[in-house]
């Protein structure tokens, strides 16, 4: 244009033409234009957010006016080197930059923010960023929250599941003590059985030799009594018996529940609990005495419990004094949680879950200190 207008017309007419059209152009930046001696004449704003983005710069000399050699400079600002970074700053209102322009302000250095207010910020800026993310945010902000509630209710219904065991553990302890008192009676009642058949015996001889009938059918009446009670005896033990089976599957039953709603749900405090405590174990396994590896191997010889295991590593100084404490302490907490009888309710959801994490944190010191340790 520039070039065309000088084959006809007057240098100065041409650089006006050319001054009134980069004043009408509108390309979203910043327009800069100078003159002899870097002379500033035109300086235009058109960007239509300023923030702290960088800015790309381009000049350019137009040779074609001879005497005046005007030289333009356009500036763009562009977006943020980091994607990831730009992402995240949108999708958090533009928290970074009010946070880098408070941070500046206070420490007496410029604003990152220049050129306009906060309000005029966020209404032009963070809220142009932010807006085309509000769906994802969302998003992540349900799944976020829907994924807290249901770990809390699935630790909730897992501990409940606990809590049945207990009272079925309860129950079945009960039922123990029933049977045994009867099988004490039962007992009691076979050596007065045992006591009539000596005395029937005897009483055939009598009969053999007597013809005395009325005293015959009274030992008869009597035996057929103390029968009958033995029976009732029996039968009694036999329902006892069965109602004790039924206990038997009903527990096996809930346990298998338990174990098929940790596999189902994935990670629980009451599940990982469990996976810390059987690690633990193979830890004892693997680390004990001698002695206590072979009675271990040996399927006659008694059975080790996890405590003499844990004194055994103790008197072996691969644990200290603290942790032995501390372990019988996460023994005796798993041994009431898993197979307790005495079942207490008034246990809150946040105390048992406040003692599983303690628990948990202490096995993990522990294998973390088990793992490092070599077997001699």
């Amino acid at each position: 244009m520039n070039k065309e207008c000088l084959q006809s017309k007057t240098e100065q007419a041409c650089f006006e033409q050319f001054y009134n059209a980069l004043s009408s152009y509108t390309n979203r930046g910043t327009i800069t234009l100078y003159g002899t001696n870097h002379q500033l004449l035109l300086h235009k704003k058109d960007e239509s957010i300023y923030d702290h983005r960088t800015p790309v710069t381009v000049t350019h000399t137009f040779t074609e006016f001879k005497t005046l050699q005007p030289q333009l400079e356009i500036s763009k600002l562009t977006s943020y080197p980091n994607l990831w970074l730009n992402s995240l700053n949108a999708m958090t209102f533009s928290s970074w930059n009010f946070a880098q322009d408070a941070i500046s302000r206070l420490s007496g250095n410029p604003p990152m923010i220049k050129g306009m207010s906060w309000y005029e910020f966020a209404r032009k800026v963070a809220w142009e960023r932010f807006y085309p993310a509000l769906p994802f945010v969302l998003t992540l902000l349900s799944v976020a929250l829907y994924g807290g509630w249901r770990r809390h209710q699935i630790e909730k219904i897992n501990i409940g599941l606990i809590k049945q065991q207990q009272r079925l553990d309860q129950e079945k302890f009960e039922l123990k003590i029933s049977v045994q008192q009867l099988n004490s009676a039962l007992e009691e009642k076979d050596h007065e059985a045992l006591l009539l058949s000596s005395s029937i015996q005897d009483l055939n001889e009598r009969i053999t030799n007597s013809v005395d009938r009325k005293e015959i059918d009274i030992l008869l009446s009597e035996k057929s009594s103390l029968e009958n009670e033995l029976k009732n005896n029996e039968r009694e033990k036999f329902n006892l018996l069965e109602t004790l089976a039924q206990k038997d599957r009903a527990q096996e039953e809930l346990q298998n529940r338990v174990e098929q709603y940790e596999i189902k749900n994935g990670y629980t405090l009451v599940g990982e609990f469990v996976r810390y405590w059987t690690y633990f174990e193979k830890q004892l396994h693997r680390l004990c005495s001698t002695d206590i590896q072979e009675q271990l191997r040996n399927p006659k010889a008694k059975a080790v419990s996890v405590s003499v295991m844990i004194d055994d590593l103790y008197n072996q100084a691969i644990i200290n004094q603290d942790l032995r404490d501390n372990l019988h302490l996460v023994r005796k907490f798993r041994n009431s949680i898993m197979h307790a009888s005495n079942v207490d309710n008034q246990n809150s959801y946040q105390h048992i879950i406040h003692d599983l994490k303690n628990n948990i944190k202490i096995l993990d010191q522990a294998i973390d200190k088990l793992q490092k340790q070599d077997i001699y």
